[in-house]
């Protein structure tokens, strides 16, 4: 696919500060003829490695190393020139200055994969696991999208494409040339079966995909309890900071105090509620009323008691969510007490989180959300907003023509269904794409990419 764009852009590649090496990226048709302008001794254009000055008129700019790409081999599949210059805001911004001055425009968000895909050198799956891979917050994250990038992760949807492209052709030719007696008949349930089939496919995906992405942007967890049981303690035992007040007065704890805990499979977004109990402070109650809020809000819910402070209408309130009952301040239990109280629950674990004696409790998130699973399957990963849209959009058509089929609506109506699902599959390969859509995809992406 051709670009539309003919264009020089320019950006850099790595963050503008005081560094080592910087590297700024020249895309465009006349990316060697701009950069030939602003250096003494032109580079051919080939895929050679050059070392040259740069000159604003006489004045030397910068020495710098020149990495080029002749179209259609590189990343944008447009000409390309990567300058290592030496680091330091003043020398980027002034090399950036030079290239606009003779030709380049400066590049928008995420405006060269943008290129990549209109130039059919990447699909949009694939651009968005370059930008998931720079934003991931864990490892298991990291490596699904870096799969996405070497494996011939479209496979399933070009699947899913050719069928679809096999039922329209069934339909149609039932339609456009019904007095041939082999096509008079439409075969309804060869057709539903192999819907249901690309149904499975879809549905599979966008749950894999929903399952790897939540656990990327974290698991919401409620850390709730009666005043003072030491909650405050816990999170800053978990994340290592002390981020939320610890004190022996009750009602410390007003509103929320958030934070995140990283792990290599999974990331947490932490929440520590207001203390719940009976008060007439009315500050204090709406922290408490925001308290049972974050509860319905959370994927799960840390009940955090103690020997002398176990509010059991509040554990009936909780133990409808997926929850965790953290008995804090061990060192004040005797071995007949935990004994006591662990007859009371199936899911506990024992803590002293004023001395960081929390090991239980990583321990249990650890085998609670090892997700080395995910890497079992052999689907693409769907990170985007926009894409997911997609898939749920395809799936819901599908649903559509399974239940149009059943009820007998005419076939040419049907087909019409069919030709919106290739459509997208189109536009998700890079086959064929709507401009508003694919400008709003890229341009969430950094400066530069």
């Amino acid at each position: 696919m051709k670009s539309y764009v003919n264009e020089c852009i320019v950006a850099p590649a790595t963050s503008i500060s005081n560094q080592a090496i910087s590297i700024i990226r020249v895309s465009g048709d006349d990316a060697f003829l701009i950069f030939n302008k602003i250096v003494k001794k032109e580079i051919e254009v080939s895929n050679k490695p050059k070392l040259r000055f740069l000159y604003d008129g006489d004045e030397i700019v910068d020495e710098v190393f020149v990495i080029p790409f002749v179209a259609p081999n590189s990343f944008t599949g447009e000409n390309v020139i990567e300058i290592n210059c030496h680091g330091g805001k003043l020398v980027v911004t002034k090399i950036i200055e030079m290239l606009i001055k003779n030709g380049c425009k400066l590049a928008e968000r995420g405006e060269f994969s943008k290129r990549a895909y209109l130039n059919g050198k990447i699909d949009l799956i694939k651009a968005e696991s370059i930008n998931q891979m720079i934003n991931a917050t864990n490892e298991t994250y990291r490596k699904l999208n870096a799969r996405n990038l070497v494996q011939s992760h479209n496979s399933k949807l070009r699947e899913i494409k050719n069928e679809i492209i096999d039922l329209i052709s069934i339909i149609q030719t039932a339609i456009d040339y019904p007095e041939y007696e082999e096509t008079q008949e439409v075969p309804v349930e060869n057709i539903s079966n192999r819907i249901k089939k690309i149904h499975d496919i879809l549905s599979n995906i966008i749950l894999f995909s929903r399952s790897a992405n939540k656990l990327n942007e974290g698991v919401n967890v409620s850390i709730i309890g009666s005043p003072n049981v030491g909650k405050s303690s816990l999170l800053n035992s978990l994340i290592n900071e002390q981020k939320a007040i610890v004190s022996d007065i009750e009602g410390t704890t007003r509103d929320f105090v958030e934070g995140k805990l990283y792990f290599e499979n999974f990331t947490l977004n932490l929440v520590d509620t207001a203390g719940i109990r009976f008060t007439e402070d009315k500050i204090e109650k709406i922290g408490i009323e925001k308290s049972y809020d974050q509860v319905g809000k959370s994927d799960l819910v840390f009940f955090v008691i103690n020997n002398d402070k176990f509010d059991k209408n509040l554990y009936e309130f909780i133990k409808k969510k997926e929850h965790l009952i953290i008995v804090n301040k061990e060192d004040e239990l005797s071995d007949s007490d935990k004994k006591e109280i662990s007859k009371q629950f199936e899911n506990l674990v024992f803590t002293n989180a004023k001395d960081k004696k929390i090991d239980n409790v990583i321990k249990y998130l650890e085998n609670k959300f090892n997700n080395e699973d995910l890497m079992k399957f052999d689907l693409p990963l769907i990170a985007n907003s926009e894409q997911m849209a997609l898939f749920v959009l395809m799936l819901e058509k599908c649903e559509t023509i399974a239940f149009s089929f059943i009820n007998g609506v005419p076939v040419d109506i049907i087909n019409i269904e069919f030709y919106e699902i290739k459509k997208i599959l189109d536009e998700l390969l890079g086959e064929a794409f709507e401009d508003e859509i694919i400008n709003n995809i890229f341009k969430k992406y950094c400066l530069g990419k």
